[in-house]
């Protein structure tokens, strides 16, 4: 044991190729091995690089549009000028969430005398009966609102 190194070391910086050495030889299959193992590991650091500056790409591409679309004038709402809009409720025995879908469809924020609500009615159960009931009720608060009914689909 020397007394300047009392541990055993080597400065040979090629210890990524050491697979497989015994007694001083070199085996040719790990050498191999290990230099392919590094070419596929460079490989993948090359494509996640590559996907990040794609990623980095995208950032600055919405962050560019953000800026452009905070900047844009938007158009000025005029009731008086906006077009007709009717909303067709296509139904069919939906009995639980026929209330729900024509009370959402009533609460729309457009001007009432120019926003029509068609349901359309085909149930053959009682839910004929609730829609005829959410209509008249949707109907008193002074929204337009018809109910159409067909028995034969």
């Amino acid at each position: 044991m020397d007394q300047k190194n009392p541990f055993k070391t080597s400065t040979k910086v090629t210890w990524m190729f050491d697979w497989g050495d015994k007694d001083g030889k070199e085996n040719y299959w790990s050498h191999l091995t290990a230099k392919i193992v590094l070419f596929i590991y460079g490989g993948c650091l090359v494509l996640v690089f590559i996907y990040s500056l794609l990623q980095l790409s995208l950032s600055i591409a919405y962050a560019r549009s953000k800026k452009r679309k905070s900047q844009e004038v938007k158009p000025v709402y005029n009731p008086e000028t906006a077009l007709t809009v009717t909303v067709q409720l296509p139904m069919y025995n939906e009995m639980y969430v026929a209330e729900r879908i024509i009370e959402a469809a009533a609460n729309f924020d457009y001007p009432r005398e120019k926003f029509d609500i068609q349901v359309l009615d085909d149930s053959t159960d009682e839910t004929k009966d609730l829609i005829a009931k959410k209509v008249a009720e949707v109907a008193a608060r002074g929204i337009r609102i018809e109910h159409i009914h067909r028995v034969d689909r």
